[in-house]
Parts: C-alpha cells; structure tokens; sequence
C-alpha cells in the first residue's frame, strides 16, 4: 500500500506538469482527469481498509491479501497511464508540427515586417523630404511677403467688377494689338486715352484676355495698377517689387542658385535692397520664361520722376535678346514719352471704346425702373444725349445716369439731358454746390482729406473713426460718441464723389480726377470751404494718428496685462498636462477638450497627432485681437503713424505735436507702433535700429529726434556707420533715395560730403541718377565743398567725374549749375579734361554719354567746349558718340555729330585701328547697331552718308547690318539695304550664320519671304551643323518650316 502511495505521489505533480505543458490538448487533459479519479478511488479504499479493527484485518489479509484486493485498481491506473504516455507522444508531435509552423510563420512575418519596416523608412524619408520643402516654401512666403504687401489683384478684380462683357472685344480686333500681340509690330504697346476713358477697364480686360489665350509653363503674365488713391502704388520700388514678386511666384520652385541670390538679397530684414539690384533680379526672372508679358495701367498718376525712370527701365528690358518680353502701357496722352520708346505701337481708345460706352448706356438706362414707362422715343433721346456729351468719359455718364434716377418725371429728365455739364469739372462743380447747399461741408472736406493721405485705402469703419477724432481727446469713449451711427450717411455728405467699394469695403474717390480737380485753385475761390490743401491735411491727419495712440485706454490695457497671471512656459504641445486644470475650469473651452486629452494619454489608447490636438483647442485671442473690436482705427493708426509724421520740419518743437511724437517713441504700448522694434543690428549704437529705419524710409522726424538725444560724438559715430547688407555710408543711402531734406540734415550735422562707396562719391551719385530733380541735393553737396573733380573709382558708374555722369543723363540744369550758367568756362577753369579718355569698363566720354541718350542741348554745349566727336570707345561695351547716338535712333543727335565731322564707319573699339587687338564685345559701326534697332530714318541717313553696308564685323559673335536687321524682324530696313546691295548670304565668322538662319529662328516669316525671293541660300549649314530650317523646327516655328520646305528646303 505505501508502495503505491508513492507511486501515486510520483505520478500526480508530473501529470500536473503534462497538463500545463499541453494546455490546449483537450483528449490528454481527460487522461489526466481520470488518472486523478482512479488515484481518489485508490486512496477513498486504501482509508476505508485501514480505519477496520486489527483483528479484522488481519482476518481479512490472511482470508484476501491486499494486492489482489486493490489489483483492479492498480491495473486500471497502469492502463491509464499508457494512455497518457500515447497521448503525450501525440501531442508533443503536435506541438512540434505547431512549432515548425508558427516558426515558418514567424520567418515569413518576418520579411513582411521588415519589408514594411523598408516602407515605413521610405515613407519618412519621403515625409522629411517634404517637410524640408514646406518649409522652404514658407521660408519663401515670407520672403515674398517682405518683398512686396502690395495687393496687386485688388484694381484688377475691382475694375473687372465695373467692366462690361464686351469690354476689350473691338482692341482686340484692332491692328495695333494684334501686331504686339502676334510679335509682328513692336514689343511695347502704348494705350493713350483722356481721363476716364475706361483705360483700367481696359486694362483688366487685356489681363483676363492674356490670362485666357497665353498658357504653358514658358509664360507668364504680370501687371500692376497705378493707383492715385493708393499712394504706395506710386512709388517705384512699389511697383518693380511686385512685378518681382508676381514673377518669382510663377517660376516656383525655384531653381537653387535663384533662391540663394533671393535670400541674399533680403537677407537684412531691416534694410531694403537697391532699386538697381530689384531690376536686375526682375530681368534675371523674366529671363526664365519663354514669353513674359506686363501690363502696368496709369503710368501717368505717378512723380515724372518715378514715370522717367520706370519706362527707362522698361525700355532697358526690351532690348533683351530675342522676343521674351512684350510691355503694355495706358497713360493719359499728354505724358512726356521718353525718346526710346518712339518704336512703341500707340493704340487710341476713340475707336475701340465708342460701341463699349453706347453698350454702356443702354444697358443702365434699361436698369432704371422709373425709365420703364417711357417711350422707346424719348429713351434713345436720352441714350443720344449722353452719348454725344459724353466725349467718352464712363465716369461722366455716370454721374449723369445717377441724376436721371433720382426723377421720376419726363419733363424733369429732360430738363437734366438739355442742361447737361461739359466735362467733369463742371460736374464736380455741380456736386460740390449741392455739397454746400443740402450736405455737411465740413465732414464732407474731412472724409476728402482722408482720402487723399491715407497710405492705404480706408475700410469704411476705419474711415468712420477717424473724421470722429479731435486733438482734444484723451479717451476712446469721446470718439465713439461723436460717432455717427450711420456711416453710410457720411457718406452721403460727399454727393457720390466718394464711393464704398463693396468687394473690400474700402472708401475712396469715385476717380483720382476729383483730387485733382479739389487741389485746383480754382476751387479756393468758387468753394473755399471744400478747397483740399494739401499741407494743411498731412499735418491734420499726423495729429489724428497721434492723438489716437495717445488714449487713456491704451495705458490702462498695460496695466490690466501686468495684473494677469502668467501663462505656464511649456507651449501646449510640450506638456499637455499642464494644461489639464485649466481646461478644466474655463468656461470658454469645453470640458470635452480635457476629457479628449485624458483618453489620448490612457495606455491602451492610439497615440492621437499633435496636429489633432491643436485643433481640438480653440487658442484664446491675443490682446491686439481685442483691442481691435473696440478700436476700429487702431491697425492703421498704428502701423502708418510714424509715416504720416515722418516730416515735422516746419513743425516748432515746443509744439503739442512734436511733445507726443518723443512721446510715443519712447512708450510702451500693447501692441507694436514702432517698425524697427524687432529688428537686431550688431551695432553697439543705442538708436541705430531706428536710424537705420529712418534713413531708409526717408523719415526726417525720427533722424532729427536722434540727432537731439546725442552728442556731438556719438553723432559722428552714426554719420560713419555703414547701414544695411550693402554697409553703404547714411549719405550715400540718402541721395540713392533722393531724400533732399535727409541729406541737408546729414550735412547739417557732419556728414562727410567727400565720402566714397563703391568707388564714388555722394556728388557723383546725385548727378548719374539726377533725371532733372537732384538739383537741389546737388546744390546742397556743392554748398560744403564737395569735389566736383573727383572721378568715381571703378564702380557702378565706371570712372566717371560728376560732370561725366551728369552728361551721361542729359541733366542739363546739373551741368549748369557745375558751370555757374556757363560750364565749359567753368570747366576750364578749374583745369578738366573735356576730352577725358572712356573708361576701360563703361566706355563713356563726356560726349558719347549725353549722345546715347539724344541730348542735343548736352551736345551742342560739349561740341562748343571742342569735345573731341571721335573719342575712342572703351574696351568692354564701347561706343563712339556716333554709335551711341545711332543705338537710340536718335536722328537729331546724328546730323549734329556728322556735321562735326564724326566718322560714320569707325568700329566700336577701344583704339582707334580697327585690328587693333583690343576690340570691345561689339565691334559694330554705327550701322550695324542702327539696323539692329530698326531705325529706318537713321539707316536712311548713313547710307546717304556712303557708309559701307557690308563692312566686316570686328567681333566674332555680332551679326552684320543686314543680318541684325532680319534677325530684329525690321523688314523695311531689310529691303533698304538690300537695295544698297547687302551681301544676303554673309555669315558670321565663330558660328556661321546667315540672316536667313537667324530670321527662321527668330519667327520673322515676313523677312524670311523677302529673303527666299531675293534667293538666300536655303541649304545653308552653319557651325552647329544646322541649316535655317533645322534651327526653326526646333524652335516650334511650323509656320517657317512649312515656308522652307515648301521653297525645297532640306532637313
């Protein structure tokens, strides 16, 4: 019995190690349960023997031995056994069988995981990738938004919402447009029309019409709007910075080389470039594309300054090489066109606009309700009178159209039609009676005011709050009760001569024609209550802007951000958690927030985005996002106060103005007012942040303010400091920007007028970019002994003296002044070469400069002075004074200079043996340069002259007369020298081409038909192995192809 107990004993903890080992074998697992019965049986029997008496079981072992007694049992627990030892074989090869599978399983996952782990990999590598070029994208944004905030869409989707769906369709038709359009005419088109003659209507329906019939990734279409009541729209950089901007946009990405010189340029987010580097860049992004085509509408609204030199620089641009550029510009007709825009295509509205204006009135009078009941008769009596008194001006019928509305009487419109105004002022007139008569003179003259200084135009609440603000006020609550409740009524006091722009919900005057017709002095005497004087509003409006910043509430906002308690100082996203309480007791964020955040943290839960997150939190408004639901005008006010103030010089400073202006520079307030606040120079100069910022914003308030706050010394210190990424002297940066008062207050104060950058002086630099209105500065430089002997070193304007660069401008009144009303005594007096040799790099004399831009006047004053008319070219770019002249088809110049004898057929090189070894990169006569751009008069006049019309060319890479003349498309110059006995079939010496090649490669279809029946040679190879046809197919040029091979051309 013990013996089995302990087998028994053996058997059971193994048995319990089986079952753990092969849980989910269910057959073996009953095995083990009725081993473990059999076992209980046992044991239940082997009690019940040995709880018998002695006597009886020792009968009973005697009568039964205990073996054969529990024999069965024993038996049974052996059979059972065996069982579970089959079973347990099975099972272990079961579990091997398992194990082998879920091993091949497990290799086979494996490679899955690993293959997706490869995905997940790619998958980052391709995240990373693109999150490196978002942010380079924003990178860019930025850069384009430091480059340029003018909304350069607004004019145009304003004047789109004004234009009829006809507008444009008969220009469109019209010879002069389709010549630029078809590159068959020239590349600048000039629109002239009267004022109002719906020039930016027309304007915006160009734009839509190239945007719609101009594709491909090698164009684009750019345009800017002059706006008079949007004064940033006047300034230059203004608009070369946005025409950069839109150009830049439409070539993204860019290529790396484009965006490091990008981001160099605006590197300094203080300082802006100069205007010569954003021209460079402009031309740079032109030349990325096929095609690029400009539209800038009313180049008339801006300075004659700032109008001189934008078309100069049009111009420049045009002579790029090949037909990429194509400018198109609407001014009013009486603007001084500069002389090398005299190969522009002049379109007049009179034709194209007269069905558009009669469309115009017959679709407004058919709106009119109170016109309904009329006869047919009496409405085309109205439509004619409006018409014929309209001399087409939209605006005037407008305005006529507005008082045909308010009658409801056929006798009170016809007394309207037969006592119609004569052109817009005796409208405005009429408006400004009615003003004094039934409206509010006085806010109307506030509004006007408004209008005309504002640097931005005014929302329409913006302009409410600010006709509301006295001197007198020192709390927001005094402005808002003077209120009126009604803005629009206000508007009503203007009589229609202000109107709201719906689209944005600005004011602003119904045409830049109604300011102009307020500055009139006439107006001083016929309405002295609404004359607009200019002086008197700038100083009106500074006051406004500073009496605004100057509230109460302001101040006491300050006080109420101190006594809040401070925010924790992880960000949201870095420690959620902190958060937690906080949410939890706001009452503007709902508590849902926190229970989101607690189920992303729980340990079970998908980890949730960040990005999730941060949408989920609704961020609380900043303290300016407050301010501006009270404080209408505050965004204005505060971003343009500084440059309403920004010339206090006739203001005293003892005055109230000048005491807030110190004031609020030197306060704090909740929000930014100063431009220069987060701005970081590395000079140790206490204002130099806002020296730097005055210098270049040309703001005469802030530089005297900090002329007064410092000593002789540290004055001195700022007057050598270099400004900006250029480091250019203060001086210098003040004359580039023409800022006569800056620079009379920088010498008032020591600058330096003998200062040098870039190899040249302040006084050199007035008198290369003086375009007649740097005089003042020059005076002010020559008034403390500026050297008017200095020549430039070798910089931007090449060795040039003042004199020199003054001529090279045709600044008659600069030369003047240096001459005291007589420069060649002047000149000789002081000892200067007339005849100073060309500079190596610009190749200039004192003649041939004021030749290239057609200043007889400058001419004939250096003629008399015996300048010397065959001066020698420079090395690099060089022309004589004939060529020069001959450039810019400037016939006056011309006769003048071969009059004195100017030698008609000199090579442009720097000596005067053609060669020479030193030839410049041109190398082209006088004819060769005129043919090139198409000045038959002046080809005209040197053949008369007996020049050689197939003189060699001393440069390798330039064409001949006829050869520039085919390739320029000018097909009557072709067919004079043709007549002169051109060679047709010259080719150049490096690549061999003829002027057929370079007509068939340039599209001009017209000249390669002259030249096909003059029998050019078809089969021509030049040096790249490429006949004329050749180099047209791979142009796309079909229409030249299809001409070729038609004449037997080969490929």
């Amino acid at each position: 019995m013990s013996e089995m107990f302990q087998r028994i004993g053996r058997i059971c903890p193994t048995m319990k190690e089986i079952g753990e080992i092969f849980p989910d074998d269910e057959k073996l697992k009953d095995s083990i349960r009725v081993l473990y019965a059999i076992s209980i049986e046992f044991c239940i029997k082997a009690l019940c023997f040995l709880r018998k008496p002695g006597m009886k079981q020792f009968a009973k072992s005697t009568w039964k031995p205990f073996k054969f007694e529990f024999q069965d049992i024993e038996n049974e627990l052996a059979d059972r056994r065996e069982i579970i030892n089959d079973q347990i074989r099975v099972a272990s090869e079961k579990a091997a069988a398992f194990a082998r599978q879920k091993a091949l399983i497990y290799q086979t996952e494996g490679y899955l995981h690993r293959e997706y782990e490869v995905t997940q990999w790619d998958r980052s590598q391709e995240w990373r990738i693109e999150q490196d070029v978002y942010k380079k994208e924003k990178a860019m944004d930025k850069l384009l938004a430091k480059l340029s905030a003018h909304n350069h869409t607004r004019p145009f989707l304003n004047a789109k919402d004004l234009r009829h769906p006809d507008t444009g369709k008969l220009f469109f038709e019209s010879p002069q447009f389709k010549s630029w359009y078809n590159c068959s005419g020239g590349s600048l088109l000039w629109y002239q029309g009267i004022p109002d003659a719906g020039k930016t209507i027309l304007a915006s329906a160009v734009i839509d019409h190239l945007l719609g019939n101009v594709g491909g990734a090698g164009q684009a279409i750019i345009y800017f709007f002059c706006d008079s009541q949007d004064t940033r729209s006047l300034e230059r950089r203004t608009l070369l910075s946005s025409l950069l901007k839109q150009i830049i946009t439409l070539n993204r990405p860019l290529l790396p080389a484009l965006r490091s010189q990008l981001e160099t340029t605006f590197k300094n987010p203080q300082s802006q470039p100069p205007l010569q580097t954003l021209q460079n860049l402009l031309i740079t992004h032109i030349q990325q594309k096929h095609l690029t085509y400009i539209v800038v509408d009313g180049v008339d609204e801006l300075d004659v300054r700032d109008r001189k030199y934008i078309l100069d620089q049009f111009n420049e641009m045009l002579k790029l090489p090949g037909s990429i550029l194509k400018v198109f510009i609407l001014s009013r007709p009486e603007i001084d066109l500069p002389r090398t825009s005299r190969k522009a295509i002049f379109a007049s509205p009179q034709s194209a606009l007269r069905p558009e204006l009669d469309a115009y009135v017959r679709d407004s009078l058919q709106k009119f309700d109170n016109l309904t009941s009329f006869p047919p008769k009496f409405m085309s009596e109205i439509q004619t009178a409006l018409i014929n008194g309209a001399d087409g001006m939209f605006l005037w019928v407008e305005f006529q159209l507005r008082e045909i509305e308010n009658k409801d009487r056929m006798v009170d419109i016809r007394k309207v039609i037969q006592n119609l105004p004569r052109g817009l002022n005796e409208t405005y007139a009429r408006i400004l009676r009615k003003i004094m008569e039934h409206r509010n003179p006085e806010k109307a003259l506030k509004i006007f005011k408004w209008l005309s200084t504002s640097r931005r135009p005014l929302m329409l609440e913006e302009l409410q709050e600010a006709i509301a603000i006295d001197t007198s006020d020192t709390c927001h609550a005094q402005i808002k009760n003077r209120k009126t409740l009604d803005s629009f009524f206000e508007l009503q006091d203007c009589a229609n001569l202000a109107v709201l722009n719906e689209r944005d919900d600005t004011v602003q005057f119904a045409h830049s024609t109604v300011r102009d017709f307020l500055l009139k002095e006439s107006t001083i005497t016929e309405f002295p209550s609404l004359y607009l004087d200019l002086i008197s509003a700038k100083a009106e409006i500074c006051n406004a802007c500073l009496t605004y910043l100057s509230l109460n509430d302001f101040e006491s906002q300050i006080e109420i951000a101190h006594k809040r308690p401070p925010l924790p100082k992880e960000s949201i996203l870095e420690n959620p958690a902190s958060w937690v309480p906080m949410l939890l007791k706001s009452r503007s964020i709902p508590a849902i927030v926190a229970g989101f955040y607690l189920n992303w943290r729980r340990p079970n839960s998908s980890p949730k985005p960040a990005a999730l997150f941060r949408q989920k939190i609704k961020q609380p408004p900043t303290q300016l996002e407050l301010l501006r639901q009270s404080f209408t005008f505050l965004d204005y006010a505060r971003q343009n106060w500084i440059h309403h103030c920004d010339d206090l010089f006739n203001v005293a400073k003892e005055t109230k103005t000048w005491q807030i202006f110190r004031t609020l520079l030197g306060k704090t307030l909740p929000f930014d007012h100063l431009p220069w606040k987060h701005t970081k120079s590395h000079s140790d100069l206490v204002y130099f942040d806002a020296f730097s910022w005055a210098l270049h914003n040309s703001n005469f308030s802030v530089l005297t303010l900090i002329f007064d706050e410092i000593t002789a010394t540290e004055r001195q210190s700022y007057l050598d400091s270099t400004v900006g990424e250029a480091g250019e002297p203060p001086l210098h940066i003040a004359v580039g920007l023409w800022s006569e008062g800056i620079v009379a207050l920088l010498l008032q104060n020591g600058a330096d007028p003998n200062s040098c950058y870039g190899g040249i002086t302040a006084l050199v630099k007035a008198s290369a970019a003086a375009e007649g209105g740097h005089l003042d500065i020059v005076e002010k430089l020559l008034a403390v002994k500026a050297d008017v002997n200095a020549a430039a070193g070798n910089g931007i304007y090449g060795r040039r003296t003042a004199l020199q660069a003054a001529a090279g401008g045709g600044h008659l009144n600069i030369i003047e002044i240096f001459g005291y009303l007589n420069i060649i005594e002047r000149l000789l007096a002081t000892k200067i070469n007339v005849n100073i040799d060309a500079d190596v790099e610009k190749g200039q004399t004192v003649l041939q400069a004021p030749a290239e831009g057609g200043h007889l006047n400058v001419i004939e004053r250096l003629l008399a002075a015996n300048a010397d008319v065959n001066a020698d070219a420079g090395a690099e770019k060089g022309r004589t004074a004939l060529q020069a002249a001959a450039g810019g088809g400037h016939l006056d110049v011309i006769e003048r200079l071969l009059a004195a004898n100017a030698d008609v057929n000199a090579a442009a090189t720097a000596n005067a043996d053609v060669n020479a070894a030193a030839i410049n990169n041109y190398g082209q006569t006088a004819l060769q340069i005129t043919a090139e751009s198409g000045h038959l008069d002046v080809v005209e006049r040197f053949l008369a002259a007996k020049i050689n019309v197939n003189i060699a060319i001393t440069d390798n890479n330039r064409l001949t007369a006829f050869q520039a003349a085919a390739r320029g498309g000018h097909l009557d110059v072709v067919e004079r020298l043709l007549a002169a006995k051109a060679n047709v079939n010259a080719s150049t010496r490096h690549q061999g081409l003829t002027a057929l090649r370079v007509a068939a490669e340039n599209g001009q279809l017209d000249v390669v038909e002259k030249l096909l029946a003059v029998n050019a040679d078809l089969n021509a190879i030049g040096r790249d192995g490429r006949t004329a046809l050749q180099a047209a197919r791979g142009r796309g040029l079909f229409d030249v192809v299809k001409r070729l091979r038609a004449a037997g051309a080969k490929y």
